[in-house]
């Protein structure tokens, strides 16, 4: 909250902009994925708790479902759930594709125009997007063969790797960095006078 309000970065993109400096295009982009995947796996950890002690639970590939068949109203809420789960995963699906395609697409295409000095055409944008599509999806259907549990299972031992490297180091060495530089608050100028 300090180093927000000292250097005015208030959404999380300028703050870790800020905060990271010259390592800020590796860091702040892993810290933008490693809080997706925390976001992410924190309702399937909640709903993998009610139902852990089941037997049954090595069986399914989708967890929920096992929650809710074994809850009240599981002959509406089976149905319903599925249909849900489905569409979630579609529109979820193509909003990220989508997403990261236009942001892989457009540093390419600088990328070309920096190197050729001229500009991109329309029928190279057309291959650019294309192919960010073919490969992305590919990786999904691929991601998807793994299920779930496995996942899980594998994910969070990375992902606290993962934030030691991006989150908790990084926060140490700014704090030792900053103790050291003794940086005066904003705001204390003005009390002291």
């Amino acid at each position: 909250m300090r180093y927000a309000y000292r250097h005015k970065t208030y959404d999380y993109r300028s703050f870790c902009d800020s905060f990271y400096g010259k390592t800020r295009v590796v860091f702040s982009n892993l810290y933008e994925i490693e809080y997706f995947v925390m976001v992410c796996m924190a309702p399937a950890v909640f709903g993998l708790l009610a139902v852990a002690y089941q037997p049954e639970l090595s069986g399914y590939s989708v967890p929920m479902l096992l929650l809710v068949k074994t809850g009240v109203g599981k002959t509406v809420l089976t149905p319903l759930i599925s249909v849900l789960i489905i569409l979630g995963a579609v529109s979820t699906g193509v909003n990220m594709i989508a997403g990261i395609v236009e942001r892989i697409v457009h540093g390419a295409e600088k990328s070309v125009e920096k190197r050729k000095a001229q500009a991109v055409t329309a029928s190279q944008h057309q291959k650019f997007q294309t192919v960010t599509v073919l490969v992305f999806t590919l990786m999904t259907f691929g991601i998807a063969q793994f299920g779930l549990i496995p996942l899980v299972k594998t994910g969070y031992s990375y992902i606290g790797y993962a934030t030691l490297i991006v989150i908790v180091i990084p926060f140490i060495v700014h704090m030792i960095v900053g103790c050291v530089k003794k940086q005066p608050v904003m705001g204390s100028e003005a009390a002291e006078n």
